[in-house]
């Protein structure tokens, strides 16, 4: 109980009494009104970590970092991309809400792109850490940077939001029910413009 009560996290100490009430241990959790932390992550990279992220070159690897700058996707999803002319393809039964999903490629993006399978993400990430020296982040904190520019820009949520290709969100209820536009050249507006961004990031 020492090691537990030293501890400087209340939410550690709320779940911990209340495995002691649930075996009888004590009657009440002296934690219990206290609101519980949740472990959401903020991180958005910044302009200089983005360009030492960047400069690194290691391919397969390397080149699957630039593609998830590129389009957005989650580390599960870019592995299973399709090229299709200038398309990005991802087939339903590899995305996190089963919905295919479409993303413009641009010369620029289809330069990192390569049909090969690709397990070494552990000693991926830790060998870039160490180049870098940019670590305490995750892959998926880059999608969080790729939709923070597209914002910053000024691309319209919804467009943002199809880029990331989120089930719910600003088009929801009857809305998303009637709306089966796909918003592919708003897209491709969106993409020119985010690698202009991306391109005076790297300058």
């Amino acid at each position: 109980i020492d090691g537990y009560i030293a501890s400087p996290d209340p939410t550690s100490l709320k779940a911990f009494f209340n495995w002691c009430i649930q075996n009888e241990l004590i009657d009440r959790n002296p934690f219990q009104f206290i609101k519980a932390k949740t472990n959401k992550r903020e991180w958005v990279l910044l302009d200089e970590e983005i360009r030492a992220i960047w400069a690194y070159d290691y391919p397969p690897y390397s080149n699957i970092v630039k593609l998830l700058f590129f389009t957005g996707l989650r580390r599960t999803e870019v592995m299973h991309l399709q090229l299709d002319g200038d398309i990005f393809r991802i087939p339903p039964e590899h995305t996190k809400n089963n919905r295919g999903h479409s993303v413009p490629a641009t010369e620029w993006s289809k330069q990192y792109y390569e049909e090969s399978e690709f397990n070494g993400w552990s000693k991926g990430k830790s060998r870039m850490d160490r180049e870098t020296g940019i670590t305490d982040y995750r892959l998926h904190d880059i999608r969080r940077t790729f939709a923070t520019i597209h914002a910053k820009i000024g691309t319209e949520l919804h467009v943002i939001e199809k880029l990331l290709n989120h089930q719910s969100g600003s088009i929801s209820g009857v809305a998303a029910v009637y709306n089966h536009h796909n918003y592919l050249e708003e897209a491709k507006i969106a993409v020119a413009n985010y690698e202009k961004h991306l391109q005076t990031i790297l300058a």
